[in-house]
């Protein structure tokens, strides 16, 4: 598509009213003075949420939850919006309940859903539900949707102050509901869920079977039903087995909801069923993936993403699937990262906490290091999949991970060298440690002396005491975000000094390392202790983790290969044959496959000594992976453009083929914001030229308007980037930099590359203001295409 703004269009800017609530329908943006550029005129609650459109999927659950309307389509999304409550897809059960209220800005029912959206946002839950106190009572309604609309408001404004009351109270109107009205199944499945919830919530659930029995009577009238996914939540940390028939079940019961083919994958890990729970995180993965990719939704926007696919990289592991292993965990790392930063006493830098980048660098090192891959790890170490952060403890483990790789590679003085840049951290964050707690100690002695100088009595020793422990916590208050990474710097030390302890070749002192080395994985220790040819210990480590059945082809290959080396013929041949079921799947090429070869050939196995494995008999149709989306994220293309300059002259996306653009969405000249925005930019612009990034505003500002911007008198562009005008919004709106629901633009950012893909993007009702990080950030996703995928078959 060829966006070609027009140069004459009027710029529109409609207020939509959801709801009477909010003003008159319609209403000119003058009646809504003081609304600032890319903000929500209604309210600061909506700038947050979605701000384009929903559309009706295919499948986000059998739901049937009426309210009054008189449209079909109304309905539809209401009940979609359910659906995706049921999934936990809160985002998008926001975005269709707003759609509701879009459609019909009468259907009080909506705000009741905009809560629900936000149950983990109890600001914005109790600002959404506020607005239906007038309709508490109106016969407009129906006596369900009444009861429905007053358990909500009740919750959040009904003034009870003990929190477990609170979520007491929920049930018992949800389970009031449902008694009132017998045919509403949907009132017992959010009882069910909230009577999960609350347990997390210091409610602890009295009778699991009473809540069992209660989604029962919901399955007997629709058996695929969404509330699978509850029951798995039940049953999840009690009685797993219990819930293997929802497990088998709950995908298919919303097909369009990642989450709901997620939440299988937790029975079926605890159970042991590696390669079901393989399929359900792999299926959860390929559905947010299609979404992602045709919504253009940043990954960590969705919930659970990240959780989902190291976890399944981790069971991929486990089934010895480790190329399919390594390739998920560097797609989580190659994802675009939001912005979001952390401060450590005056240092500010990029919060890794729960993110993509974080988990799949977590998920690739044990993985990398479960199968011995060293070689890779050191590849890796020079290129942007682990390439060093200014995370501290980030950087410690990329020091401990590069160590062990030098060690088992034979390179002793390149291993000491990473125990000497781990004890350069420490000494720093020791220093840093130490003086932040002085600097509290000496504030809080000044404060108390202040306080004693305004008492007339002299302190006895017991308020003496009183007073030091108070310093003391205030001290260690200080003191305390740097203990983390120094007791990180010290475990990792101790573990890598036992490996150069025991792969040096000194027995007595590798004895006492290992018995320092406190929480070494149990693979890295068993490994050791085949080192020193102690195979009694290595086999009793290696002998709980199989018991255990957590990572079988990994262990199991270990502890074969230790039976070997003690002798037991037997043991061998057992462990062998279960192997060869467990390991189904598993890359034969792969270092730990590799290491069995021999043996393999000694009991007579074929070369591909692999046996299929057996289908599990409780499951229902399954649908085909590849239709669900794909495996790997990839980003989405950027529409083609076109846009005129304050000269007439134009610019388009062909014209940079080949090079890489941030291109900014600003709303004009008369945004403040966005003047800061591109004064921000400017500094920065001779940085990003350096590193081949193309940069250019475009403005909601007609050409004449671009030319206003312009302050300096003779008409020239004062910034060193072009400016454009995209006066007719069809450029923001392609870029989805655009409140659909509200016919305004938004303030969005986005970096394509040279193949026309839109690499990285920030929409919102803010100007983008961390140009700094984004430089480094565009370098990285740039560069990533650099770097070829490790294969196990290379080592």
């Amino acid at each position: 598509m060829m966006i070609r703004p027009s140069l004459s269009c009027a710029l529109v800017l409609p207020w939509l009213a959801l709801t009477p609530a909010f003003g008159a329908e319609n209403a000119a943006p003058e009646d809504a003075p003081g609304v600032i550029p890319g903000h929500s005129y209604h309210g600061e609650t909506f700038n947050e949420g979605p701000r384009q459109k929903a559309y009706l999927m295919e499948n986000t659950g059998k739901i049937s939850f009426p309210i009054t309307t008189n449209r079909e389509e109304v309905q539809a999304f209401f009940n979609q919006g359910v659906g995706q409550l049921h999934g936990f897809w809160y985002f998008e059960a926001e975005r269709t309940f707003r759609h509701v209220l879009y459609l019909d800005p009468t259907c009080t029912m909506a705000y009741w859903g905009l809560a629900m959206a936000n149950v983990n946002n109890g600001g914005r839950a109790k600002e959404f539900i506020a607005e239906v106190k007038e309709s508490l009572e109106s016969e407009k309604l129906t006596e369900r949707e009444r009861l429905y609309l007053k358990s909500m408001h009740r919750f959040y404004h009904g003034g009870e102050k003990d929190d477990k009351k609170r979520h007491r109270q929920l049930v018992r109107d949800y389970e009031n509901i449902a008694l009132k009205f017998p045919e509403d199944i949907e009132a017992l499945a959010l009882a069910s869920q909230q009577i999960w919830y609350n347990s997390r919530r210091g409610n602890p659930i009295s009778s699991h079977l009473s809540v069992d029995a209660m989604i029962q009577q919901i399955f007997d009238v629709n058996p695929l039903h969404p509330a699978h996914h509850y029951k798995i939540h039940l049953w999840d940390y009690e009685r797993p087995e219990r819930a293997l028939p929802s497990a088998s079940r709950c995908g298919q019961s919303a097909p369009d909801i990642a989450h709901m083919w997620h939440m299988p994958g937790h029975i079926y890990s605890r159970v042991h069923r590696y390669h079901d729970a393989v399929f359900q995180q792999s299926a959860s993965a390929r559905v947010d993936h299609a979404h992602m990719m045709r919504d253009r939704v940043m990954p960590d926007q969705i919930h659970n993403y990240a959780h989902n696919n190291g976890w399944c990289a981790e069971n991929l592991g486990f089934l010895g699937q480790i190329d399919e292993a390594l390739s998920l965990a560097i797609n989580l790392i190659e994802l675009p990262r939001r912005a979001k930063f952390k401060k450590l006493g005056d240092v500010e830098y990029y919060d890794a906490g729960g993110s993509s980048f974080r988990e799949g660098r977590r998920r690739l090192w044990v993985l990398l290091n479960d199968f011995a891959l060293w070689d890779e790890i050191l590849r890796l170490t020079d290129t942007m999949i682990l390439m060093p952060t200014d995370d501290p403890l980030m950087q410690i483990e990329r020091h401990r991970y590069r160590g062990m790789a030098h060690f088992y590679k034979g390179d002793l003085e390149a291993g000491k060298r990473e125990i000497d840049a781990i004890a350069q951290i420490r000494q720093t964050y020791d220093d840093k440690r130490k003086a932040a707690g002085d600097a509290a100690r000496t504030k809080a002695e000044e404060e108390e002396k202040e306080k004693a100088k305004e008492g007339d009595e002299e302190k006895d020793e017991e308020e003496e005491k009183k007073r030091e422990e108070k310093i003391k916590k205030r001290e260690k208050n200080a003191r305390r975000p740097y203990d983390r990474i120094v007791s990180a710097c010290e475990s990792q030390t101790t573990h890598l000094e036992a490996h150069l302890a025991v792969l040096t070749e000194r027995p007595v002192e590798a004895r006492e390392k290992l018995d320092e080395a406190k929480g070494l994985r149990p693979i890295d220790k068993a490994r050791l202790y085949m080192e020193l040819a102690n195979w009694e210990k290595a086999e009793e480590i290696l002998k709980a983790q199989v018991e255990s059945k957590r990572n079988p082809v990994v262990f199991k290959s270990n502890y074969v290969r230790v039976l070997k080396k003690l002798g037991r013929k037997d043991a061998v041949k057992s462990e062998m044959e279960s192997l060869r079921r467990l390991a189904a799947t598993a890359d034969l090429d792969s270092p730990p496959m590799v290491a069995l070869k021999d043996i393999a050939k000694e009991l007579k196995y074929p070369e591909d000594w692999r046996l299929p494995r057996e289908e599990a008999d409780d499951l229902i149709e399954r649908p085909a992976l590849d239709e669900l989306g794909p495996f790997r994220w990839g980003p989405s293309p950027s529409p083609d453009w076109e846009f005129p300059q304050a000269d007439g002259q134009l610019l388009a996306s062909s014209q940079f083929s080949g090079k890489p653009v941030l291109l900014i969405y600003y709303l004009g000249k008369g945004c403040s914001h966005c003047m800061d925005q591109l004064n921000h930019f400017t500094p920065l612009h001779a940085e990003y030229a350096d590193a081949g990034i193309e940069v250019m505003a475009v403005s909601t500002d007609t050409v004449e308007g671009l030319k206003t911007t312009f302050q300096n008198g003779d008409g020239e562009n004062p910034f060193p980037f072009p400016l454009v005008s995209d006066h007719g919004q069809e450029g923001f709106k392609a870029f989805r930099a655009y409140d659909e629901f509200e016919e305004l633009p938004l303030h969005g950012t986005f970096l394509i590359d040279g193949d026309g893909q839109i690499r990285w993007q920030d929409v919102s009702y803010e100007p983008f203001m961390h140009g700094e990080w984004l430089l480094k950030e565009c370098q990285r996703l740039l560069q990533m295409d650099e770097v070829t995928l490790p294969l196990a078959a290379s080592e």
